[in-house]
């Protein structure tokens, strides 16, 4: 159970960092997706980069953890650094 606990802190520490390095190598290929994907589909395709760099700006900080417990939740630990992991990463 070790190795899980630390590797979910691992993850809680960077997936916020890799979700911003991932939404600039996306924004990267778009030239090279230009020419062989249909407007359409390149504009489809960049709804995930866009929605990339929004959690970037959401959860840099844990601001939106934060804020919703303290605000939404009245205080409570409602959301929880793992749920929000689970919530964001293969969820989301």
């Amino acid at each position: 159970m070790a190795i899980l606990a630390r590797f979910r802190d691992w993850l809680a520490a960077y997936w916020v960092v890799a979700a911003g390095f991932m939404a600039a190598a996306l924004v990267v290929l778009v030239p090279v997706l230009w020419a062989p994907l249909a407007l359409p589909v390149l504009l489809i395709f960049l709804h995930s980069p866009a929605y990339m760099l929004h959690q970037v700006e959401e959860h840099t900080g844990d601001h939106f953890r934060s804020f919703a417990n303290r605000v939404v939740f009245g205080g409570r630990e409602a959301l929880t650094t793992t749920s929000v992991l689970v919530i964001n990463i293969p969820v989301v």
